[in-house]
């Protein structure tokens, strides 16, 4: 037996030059003025301001680009100040999950009329004794459409993350108002996005389709949505680096990104994500770079618990070892496998694993949340 639920996500424009249909998206959510937060790489395009205002049609009231990696809770504060201050009514996002996840925050920090940290923190996911609970659920946010440069899917997501600067810990925010009203897939505007982020957030999708299929939730629509989402991510990936101005293959990557978020909403993710969130809280690891280290170890981790998922996994990877075919893929990207790689050569496992348990995704571990001390070795063995 199985469940789906279609994600929340509104209205999705796909195609080259499509985020000049920002204005149309706008029109749809009936948006009047609008805070927009842009990831400062993205500005590195001296013509992007410009054509975003022309194309929102004077609607971008105020330009918020302190975006920082893993979402501070003062970031998302400081930016739903400065949309407070200039009065506006939705929200627009341009970049990869952190640009994505601050505005989506700051849009239910507005909707709730929340400015200080203490406030917010109240509204994050929490596991209480009959399993999570969602404060946002119930919660209100502005409207957000979203101009997504990256493999991210965040803007597939009806929840967002944020570092608590009490905690260090990477904290959830989940409830149907925080998906995201529109999507603008410019595969052209992705061209720009340099082929090491594309890559590394590339892996953060593989990431998800992978522990899609590995999920105990999974269905049979999300189990083949997974499988086309991890074929082309291999074979796109490297092709972006092959061909790092060519918007076809830039087309393809943002497709399997899609692909690979369809089963989230029916909480499809497990260990590797609850693993990368606290690499990312607690040491700054990049998403997509602690998916390339945690996710060939979660798969071999989990296979005694999901022989028959394995077997899935490994068909559509055309393998009989696919934490191997990861592996290999990782190395083939350039990317890091291992903390050490990056200047990480010793973390508190014993902390860490706490801060993993704490994190609602584990429930979606194949065989249910490890045990501490399993868990501290596989900690250790990322080093």
């Amino acid at each position: 037996m199985s469940e789906f639920r279609y994600p929340a996500t509104g209205s999705i424009r796909s195609g080259g030059g499509c985020v000049d249909q920002l204005g149309d998206a706008l029109d749809e959510i009936g948006a009047t003025a609008c805070l927009a937060v842009v990831t400062p790489s993205a500005l590195r395009d001296t013509a992007l301001p410009a054509r975003l205002t022309a194309a929102a049609g004077g609607r971008l009231r105020v330009v918020f680009d302190a975006v920082l990696p893993h979402t501070p809770y003062d970031t998302v504060l400081a930016a739903a100040a400065a949309g407070s201050r200039a009065g506006v009514d939705a929200v627009v996002s341009v970049g990869g999950g952190s640009a994505i996840d601050t505005a989506r925050l700051a849009a239910l920090c507005l909707g709730e009329g929340v400015v200080g940290a203490e406030e917010l923190h109240e509204l994050r996911v929490t596991i209480g004794p009959a399993g999570p609970e969602f404060p946002a659920a119930s919660a209100r946010a502005l409207s957000h459409v979203a101009v997504p440069t990256t493999l991210s899917a965040a803007e597939y997501s009806d929840g967002g993350a944020a570092t608590c600067p009490w905690t260090s810990r990477k904290e959830l925010f989940a409830g149907r108002a925080l998906a995201c009203d529109g999507v603008l897939v410019d595969a052209a505007l992705a061209t720009r996005t340099p082929e090491e982020i594309w890559v590394t957030t590339g892996m953060r999708a593989l990431d998800h389709a992978v522990e899609t299929i590995l999920s105990p939730l999974s269905s049979p629509l999300t189990d083949e949505t997974s499988r086309a989402a991890i074929v082309l991510l291999r074979d796109c990936l490297p092709a972006a680096l092959d061909a790092p101005g060519d918007e076809s293959v830039r087309a393809r990557g943002q497709v399997a990104a899609w692909l690979s978020y369809l089963g989230v909403a029916n909480g499809t993710l497990g260990l590797s994500h609850a693993i990368g969130h606290q690499l990312g809280g607690s040491l700054g690891v990049a998403h997509g770079t602690a998916s390339c280290i945690a996710l060939p170890d979660v798969i071999r981790f989990v296979a005694p618990f999901a022989p028959e998922k394995i077997e899935e996994l490994a068909a559509a990877l055309g393998t009989d070892d696919p934490a191997a075919v990861v592996d290999g893929l990782v190395r083939r990207l350039g990317l890091p496998r291992r903390l050490h790689e990056i200047g990480i050569d010793h973390v508190d496992a014993a902390g860490l694993a706490d801060a993993v348990l704490d994190d609602f995704l584990v429930q979606g571990t194949p065989g249910g949340p490890p045990g501490r001390a399993d868990l501290v070795r596989l900690l250790e063995s990322l080093v």
